[in-house]
């Protein structure tokens, strides 16, 4: 009796979990945005540009950072805007933040971002994003 009540609750508990990790997919449905090892390849024309979303958590110390300044006369990489997603709340929320990627020469790059806390040495991922400039 006691295992076949352990088993129920077990089954209650998976299909909670499940339903609330489905409403929060929905919940953020429109705000998608780089969150794990990524490798993004961009073709674009001079004067050409894109956008990239990276979602972050500021209030844990963690950020998406690229590795290296890469020559602005080349790419102008600007951060554009920082919005909280939806259904956090701003202390301890995840936020995406957007950028602007905008080719100014031709030229082939690859640029690199981590997510990390920037005291830290460790990186839990990295997102590689290789452009070609025409």
């Amino acid at each position: 009796m006691k295992r076949i009540i352990n088993t129920r609750f077990q089954n209650i508990h998976g299909a909670i979990l499940f339903i609330l990790c489905f409403i929060g997919s929905i919940a953020t449905l429109g705000q998608r945005a780089i969150n794990s090892d990524t490798i993004i390849r961009r073709n674009i024309k001079v004067n050409e540009g894109f956008e990239l979303k990276f979602q972050e958590c500021p209030g844990a110390g963690y950020g998406w950072s690229l590795s290296t300044p890469c020559d602005t006369t080349i790419l102008s990489v600007r951060q554009k805007s920082t919005e909280l997603m939806d259904g956090n709340y701003q202390v301890g929320g995840h936020y995406i933040t957007t950028y602007y990627f905008k080719g100014l020469k031709r030229k082939n790059l690859i640029l690199v971002f981590y997510y990390q806390r920037p005291w830290l040495k460790d990186k839990l991922f990295k997102c590689k994003i290789m452009i070609r400039i025409k």
